[in-house]
C-alpha cells in the first residue's frame, strides 16, 4: 500500500521543475539587482566625491579658506555621509593648490568589493580622488 502511494506520489512530478527553475531565477534575479545596485550607489560616491574634491580645490585657490570644511559640506550636500570621509589632504605651495580626497563607500552586497580587487572586509570600496588648481592671485 505504501509503495503504491508513493509511486503515485513520484509520478505525478510534472509541475516540479517549473517551480524550481522560477524560484532558482527570481532568486538570482534578487541577487543581480543588488549588485547593480550596489554599483550605482558607488558610481554616485565618484562623482560626488570627485565634485566635492574640485570644490574644496577651488575654494582654496581663490584664497577663500582652507578645502576640508569645504570638501566636507560638499560631501554631505551630495547626500553622503560625513563619517565615511577617511582623508582629506590640502597641499599648497607658490602656484598650485592639490586637494586628495578618500571616502569609503559601504557595499550593500557582502563579498563585492573581493570581487572587484578590493578587501573582503570591511566591505567598503575606497574611493580616491586629487584635484590639483592654479591660485589666484589676490
Amino acid at each position: 500500500m505504501i509503495i503504491q502511494i508513493v509511486k503515485i506520489l513520484w509520478e505525478d512530478q510534472r509541475g516540479s521543475s517549473d517551480l524550481i527553475t522560477s524560484s532558482i531565477l527570481m532568486n538570482i534575479w534578487i541577487a543581480l539587482l543588488g549588485i547593480m545596485m550596489s554599483f550605482g550607489l558607488l558610481i554616485y560616491s565618484c562623482l560626488v566625491v570627485a565634485d566635492s574634491s574640485r570644490d574644496g580645490g577651488r575654494h582654496a585657490a581663490l584664497n577663500y579658506g582652507p578645502a576640508q570644511e569645504r570638501v566636507e559640506q560638499s560631501i554631505q550636500e551630495g547626500g553622503l555621509r560625513g563619517e565615511n570621509i577617511q582623508m582629506i589632504t590640502e597641499t599648497s605651495d607658490t602656484n598650485y593648490v592639490t586637494v586628495n580626497v578618500q571616502y569609503k563607500q559601504p557595499s550593500i552586497v557582502p563579498l563585492l568589493p573581493k570581487l572587484i580587487g578590493g578587501n573582503p572586509w570591511p566591505d567598503n570600496f575606497l574611493i580616491d580622488f586629487t584635484t590639483v588648481f592654479k591660485k589666484e592671485k589676490p
